[in-house]
Formats: C-alpha cells, sequence, structure tokens
C-alpha cells in the first residue's frame, strides 16, 4: 500500500523528498501508530483511482471509489474528488470559507442538541458528541498557532504550486481543503478525512523551493543552506506535535500503546485465543480514562 502512495507522489512531486518527509510525518506515522489498515488499504486505492481524474474516466474512478469504500465507508467522500479538476478555489474563496469554518465550529455545541432530535441524524451527531473524537474546546493560544500554520500551507499553495510545471488542479484542490481542515482542530473527527488529502497537500507543499512573493517575484529557498535550515525548523515542530499528541495525556499514552487490531493480533496469533477479552478491557479502561478527564475538566 505505501509503494502505490509513495510511487503516486514521486511522479508528481517537484520535490519528492519534501513530499515523503511530509506525508510520512502527517499521515504515514500516524497509520503506525495507531494502525488503521481498513483505512491505509481504502487512501491506497483513492490514489490509485486518482489515474482516472486525469484520464477523465468517471466510471473507472467511481468503481474503485466503490471498493475502497469496502474498507474504510469514509472513503465515500473520495466520489467528489473527481470534480475537483473541474474549478479552481481562488484565494478569496478560501479567506470565505476559512471564516464560515470557524463558524460551524462555534455553533456545533448547540446545534448539535437540536439535530440529535432528528432520528436519521441521530447516528451521526454521536461522532460530534463522543468524548474522544467529538467536538471539544481548545484553547486560543493553539487556535492561533493552527491558523498561522494553515496560512503557510496557503501560501505555498498560491505562491509557489500553483506556478510548478506539474501543477493538477485536482491536487491543488486538495491540499487548499487539507489546509481548511487542519484549522478545525475542535472537530477531530474531521482528522479521519485527512489521510484522503494528505496526497495533493504533500505534494503542493514539496514545491517550497520555488516560493514566490505576493508581487510574483522568486524568493530563492532552494539555497542548500536554507534548505538545511527549514528542514532542521520542520524535525524540532514534528517533534514537538508528537510528543504533545502521544506522550502528554494519559488517554493517549494507553490508547496508543495498548491499542487492539484484528490485523496485528492475527498475525501475533492471539485471533482465537484472547482477543476477545483483551479488546473488551481496552474498551473499558479508555472509558475509565475518558471519564477520568472529564471530571479533571469540571
Amino acid at each position: 500500500c505505501i509503494f502505490i502512495i509513495l510511487r503516486f507522489v514521486k511522479r508528481k512531486s517537484d520535490n519528492y523528498f519534501v513530499a515523503y518527509y511530509i506525508l510520512i510525518v502527517n499521515i504515514l506515522f500516524g497509520f503506525s501508530m495507531e494502525p488503521i489498515m481498513r483505512q491505509f488499504l481504502a487512501t491506497s486505492i483513492v490514489v490509485l483511482a486518482f489515474h482516472y481524474i486525469e484520464k477523465k474516466k468517471f466510471i473507472k474512478y467511481f468503481l474503485l471509489i466503490i471498493l475502497a469504500a469496502q474498507f474504510h465507508n469514509s472513503a465515500y467522500v473520495c466520489i467528489f474528488f473527481y470534480f475537483f479538476d473541474k474549478f479552481t478555489i481562488k484565494r478569496r474563496k478560501v479567506i470565505y470559507l476559512m471564516l464560515f469554518s470557524y463558524l460551524i465550529v462555534l455553533i456545533i455545541p448547540s446545534l448539535s442538541e437540536k439535530l440529535m432530535s432528528i432520528s436519521i441524524l441521530s447516528k451521526y451527531m454521536y461522532y460530534i458528541n463522543h468524548p474522544l473524537y467529538g467536538f471539544r474546546k481548545i484553547s486560543f493560544s493553539r487556535s492561533i498557532l493552527k491558523l498561522l500554520i494553515s496560512l503557510v500551507y496557503l501560501y505555498i499553495n498560491f505562491y509557489s504550486y500553483q506556478f510548478s510545471k506539474k501543477k493538477e488542479k485536482y491536487l491543488q484542490n486538495l491540499s487548499i481543503i487539507y489546509s481548511l481542515f487542519f484549522i478545525l482542530d475542535g472537530l477531530p473527527i474531521l482528522q479521519r478525512l485527512l489521510p484522503y488529502f494528505s496526497v495533493g497537500f504533500a505534494i503542493s507543499v514539496s514545491s517550497i523551493g520555488e516560493l514566490k512573493t505576493f508581487s510574483k517575484k522568486e524568493i530563492k529557498l532552494n539555497h542548500r543552506n536554507i534548505g538545511y535550515i527549514n528542514i532542521i525548523m520542520l524535525f524540532i515542530f514534528n517533534i514537538f506535535i508528537f510528543y504533545k499528541t502521544y506522550f502528554v495525556r494519559e488517554l493517549s499514552i494507553y490508547r496508543y500503546y495498548n491499542y487492539k487490531n484484528y490485523f496485528i493480533e492475527g498475525i501475533k496469533g492471539n485471533l482465537y485465543s484472547d482477543f476477545e477479552s483483551k479488546s473488551y478491557q481496552y474498551k473499558i479502561d479508555i472509558l475509565r480514562l475518558q471519564e477520568k478527564e472529564e471530571i479533571s475538566k469540571k
């Protein structure tokens, strides 16, 4: 699966070393920490389907997405990716989308209570109100940091990848949407969709060496010494994010180090012995830690 994704990224990137780094740190490393094998398979099939966006063969693209959705239902959203090659998301539209996204996050708590009363939507509201994946409040400093990082990503999109000879409109649109989702840290359930957008994001960010100013004057970032500085800064930032994600919260530490997966347990030979008891105990412990966190917040 990983070779399918990396081969596509290498072919489409201006600098596939940068693209590999971005992809591994942002997505693939997360898959290894929390082995979501089904979604990993689905993501690989979606990447295979991208070929048919460029060939403008909707039926073949559609069939591959349906196949991907058999591994993970979230892949159904990728059906709409086919049409991303037919329109351009302009800078002004992105600003409106950012404001709209923040507005949605602000009204979700009150809106979710009303939507819970609608039976057809109640099962989806479970994800909004879920203690782990649902809506959560974030600090002002964290939201500002996320916003600034997202603006950097968008700047690279519009003032670097925009002028790339390898630019694909649908990949650029995927990257823009990824950057917008990145802001919505208060809705972790959206992070489950990020793998499908991540390939376009990694490819667009890899063009950072050809960055331009607002007046379209080239910024020389492809100098070796500047490249070393960029890599070191990226490394420090991602180590910080990794530490905050996996080692700060007691719930996260337990969740990632004790995760039980059918595939992994099958390899160990435990699938038919004690997997059920292990997974049951894991769920009980997770609920206990969630309750502990909720109590500590009050």
